[in-house]
């Protein structure tokens, strides 16, 4: 935990500042933003760690270092419907749950997209007073579930879905997506 620490003390003020601010005083935009912030919390701890800097081991470290996911969610909680377009945005939300989930609970990812709607309302719910969201936000995050609950459709991103040329979660991601292990809403 102490990298977790360490990352959350530098660069947290700036994603809440991507919540409350469309551009930041350089005039980034907030998508430009965020990409800048993850790439320095990923440049940072392949120092620590010594991890040579090209995609295939930075993806690897994206998965594996639950610290650094623990912290990424967070950010992702509290911006992400800022950060990635609004009709997607909670879907982003949901594998951000899912992340949680997975580190709070010590359970592997792929048996908490198994969980049934409610089991992960119920987690999330728990964890929600620890985040200090608003209420609003969890409702966000939820919203996919309550909807399959009542019966709605719920649609799903296309595999080639991007922001600015870019998939957004980064490219590991991408690949579980591919593999149908994200995104994943039966009860």
């Amino acid at each position: 935990m102490v990298l977790w620490y360490r990352c959350y003390a530098c660069c947290y003020p700036l994603s809440k500042g991507l919540r409350r601010n469309p551009t930041n005083h350089k005039g980034m935009k907030m998508e430009e933003q965020y990409k800048t912030l993850f790439n320095n919390i990923y440049e940072h701890v392949a120092k620590i760690h010594n991890i040579e800097k090209n995609p295939t081991q930075y993806d690897k470290l994206r998965l594996t270092h639950k610290s650094l996911f623990y912290f990424k969610l967070e950010v992702m909680l509290h911006s992400y419907r800022n950060t990635l377009s609004d009709e997607w945005g909670v879907l982003s939300g949901i594998n951000a749950a899912y992340h949680l989930i997975s580190f709070k609970q010590n359970i592997p990812l792929t048996t908490v997209v198994t969980l049934s709607p409610q089991q992960v309302i119920f987690i999330l719910a728990n964890e929600v007073q620890r985040f200090n969201l608003p209420r609003q936000a969890i409702e966000e995050i939820t919203h996919p579930y309550l909807a399959r609950l009542q019966g709605e459709e719920i649609q799903q991103p296309p595999l080639d879905w991007n922001v600015d040329g870019e998939w957004p979660l980064g490219a590991a991601e991408k690949v579980l997506y591919s593999e149908k292990k994200l995104f994943r809403f039966e009860p």
